[in-house]
């Protein structure tokens, strides 16, 4: 027959065994940590995202701008070549002495 020390070696005593509300209790703050980093990496994200889009639409306007200024600049280039046309004009005009 078995000694009782030898029987009691063969199960865990009762301290060593952890309480199922204690491991209900680590579980959650488990869970709950990876959530709260969850939460903090999307909020991360999101920040990123509202950042990316604001460049865009800065950018893209800026562009619209500089649109606008390059036809405005085109415009009066036309009319400084028009302007130089007729002067030139006149230059021959009293060069011939018409």
């Amino acid at each position: 027959m078995m000694e009782s020390s030898e029987e009691e070696d063969d199960f865990p005593s009762i301290e060593s065994i952890t309480p199922h509300s204690k491991i209900d209790s680590i579980h959650q703050s488990h869970t709950e940590k990876g959530i709260r980093k969850l939460c903090c990496e999307l909020l991360d994200l999101k920040e990123a995202v509202d950042n990316l889009c604001g460049n865009r639409r800065t950018k893209h306007l800026a562009f619209l701008r500089m649109s606008e200024e390059v036809v405005e600049m085109e415009h009066e280039l036309v009319e400084l070549r028009k302007h130089l046309s007729s002067q030139g004009i006149i230059v021959q005009d009293l060069l011939t002495g018409a």
